[in-house]
């Protein structure tokens, strides 16, 4: 599914040099490193403020938490999603409302949205899931229709790089959310995240969140109740050097989807029911429109017998991944929230027939049609 080691040989004599100059200078937590990348991937993104940090989830919790969230609060997240979504509004005491995806679609669906919102709703995270961007001026609207103030958290974690109608990916909400773990785009070699925002306060305040409350300019005077969410100076480094190389790899990302839709529609398997199963064998998400860009995190499609497919490619030694077999609210974790099936029918089919096929920028036209073509063979 992704190449992390061809992810680091591809880079590795900047890579080596970067990490070798950071265990000399000593400064493995935070440091100059640290610093180099904040005001770079703040360049990259075009917003002022950036914060790195030790995880995308690490993110998503301190940006709830500096909005205020807590117990007895509600949050609204997609119901499909991966579960660090929601962890933190749980960790801080109040409670994940789910609210259903689109029909034939992944991003939150605004009418769930819309019917989601309480006098008690305290933050919304929208997720840019598959590093497709979500429809956030949509969301705006019917936050601003509900007659509610309610800030957007931006769960960005696969979405490095991607750009929707009103902007990048991680840019629009109160606070945008990276996750940087080795198999994202933009990839660490271990754990690191990052926050975004347009706000110099907001900003100050994570940037002491992130180092147990401790203010920059007085050591050990601690003026809020924080965690250890520092990003370490190694992996500052290695991130530099990896969002040199971002937007060759999205485009080269974004070259293997188109062939995919390609090979798939040329085969004819579009249009095509499976013999078993009586439903259409394989279906295509929208590619992005007019001035969108995916960062195709993951390349996903619906199939029908989508276990015996992914099977199939399996015993012919081709990966592919089911991102995610169970939506949020059915999770063990979350069921003392009362769920049953039907609830979100959209998360649920949803579940039941993603697939998500390889579309690393390592990939070549050859994989791919290989990939298709047994895909083609398995319906036929």
């Amino acid at each position: 599914m992704v190449d992390v080691r061809r992810g680091y040989e591809d880079l590795r004599g900047e890579i080596d040099r970067a990490v070798l100059e950071t265990l000399a200078s000593g400064e493995y937590c935070l440091g100059s490193q640290c610093e180099a990348f904040e005001r770079e991937v703040a360049a990259y993104l075009g917003v002022p403020h950036a914060i790195g940090l030790s995880s995308g989830t690490d993110a998503l919790l301190l940006a709830l938490t500096e909005l205020g969230v807590k117990p007895g609060d509600e949050v609204i997240a997609p119901a499909f999603t991966f579960i660090a979504t929601t962890t933190g509004i749980a960790r801080l005491g109040a409670r994940p409302v789910f609210a259903d995806i689109q029909r034939d679609g992944f991003q939150m669906d605004p009418g769930a949205l819309a019917a989601a919102i309480t006098p008690r709703t305290s933050a919304v995270i929208p997720v840019h899931l598959y590093g497709s961007p979500a429809p956030m001026g949509r969301y705006e609207e019917v936050i601003a229709a509900s007659g509610h103030s309610i800030p957007i958290v931006e769960d960005a974690c696969q979405a490095m790089g991607t750009i929707g109608r009103e902007g990048r990916s991680g840019t629009i909400g109160v606070w945008g959310c990276f996750s940087f773990y080795p198999t994202k785009n933009l990839a660490a070699c271990g754990d690191a995240g990052l926050m975004v925002t347009r706000e110099a306060e907001r900003a100050e305040r994570v940037r002491r969140l992130r180092a147990h409350g401790m203010e920059a300019s007085r050591l050990y005077h601690h003026t809020l109740i924080g965690i250890n969410a520092r990003l370490d100076g190694i992996q500052a480094a290695i991130l530099r050097v990896r969002l040199r190389d971002i937007d060759r790899a999205n485009l080269a990302r974004a070259g293997n989807a188109d062939r995919y839709r390609t090979a798939f529609k040329e085969s004819g398997i579009l249009g095509r029911v499976d013999s078993r199963s009586r439903a259409p064998a394989l279906r295509l998400f929208p590619a992005p429109g007019p001035g969108e860009f995916s960062n195709n995190h993951q390349f996903p499609v619906l199939a029908a017998r989508r276990d015996e497919l992914k099977a199939h490619l399996f015993e012919r030694g081709i990966q592919s991944a089911v991102f995610y077999p169970t939506p949020l609210p059915f999770q063990p974790a979350f069921s003392g929230l009362g769920h049953r099936a039907g609830d979100f029918p959209a998360s649920e089919a949803l579940a039941r027939d993603v697939l998500c096929l390889p579309v690393h920028p390592y990939l070549t036209t050859g994989d791919i049609d290989r990939v298709a073509g047994e895909i083609v063979r398995f319906y036929s």
